[in-house]
């Protein structure tokens, strides 16, 4: 995985690239990470390096929990970090028309959910899950967002 030692931008242009030139097309991105889709597939790429982590979280609460809920009752859709430390997920179905308890009784990243195999999962999950701040101690990194409480 990369080293960030400041802004990373232009980490991944290379990479992007490729997966473009493979047709994957650009949907979108949030505060960390840009996303790319082709077919049933999602490829989240990372701008800086709490965009890392969120994929790192991800991936390791997906290989936690799999088919089963959350300590906090969520369920995840499935990925797999690969290892430039971008991520590979399923592409979920729009479903936001009808919420499950467990969504709406959870506090979800903005409700990202939608459907994959019949179920309603979380696509965006990375700040939704408990074992973010032991794992980010575990790895030996400091998220930027977490650690600026000026917000708070």
């Amino acid at each position: 995985m990369p080293e960030w030692g400041g802004s990373a931008c232009g980490e991944f242009e290379e990479f992007e690239e490729k997966i473009k030139d493979a047709g994957f097309e650009y949907i979108g991105q949030g505060s960390f990470r840009e996303v790319f889709a082709r077919k049933n597939i999602v490829i989240k790429v990372p701008l800086n390096k709490d965009g890392v982590t969120d994929n790192r979280v991800e991936a390791m609460a997906w290989k936690k929990y799999r088919e089963n809920p959350t300590s906090r009752g969520l369920l995840l859709a499935p990925c797999r970090l690969l290892p430039n430390g971008c991520l590979m997920m399923v592409k979920v179905k729009d479903g936001k028309r009808f919420y499950p308890k467990w969504i709406t009784n959870a506090v979800c990243d903005g409700r990202q959910v939608g459907l994959y195999k019949r179920r309603y999962v979380l696509y965006d999950y990375a700040c939704d899950v408990t074992e973010r701040h032991q794992w980010e101690r575990d790895w030996d990194v400091e998220s930027e967002f977490f650690s600026d409480r000026s917000w708070v």
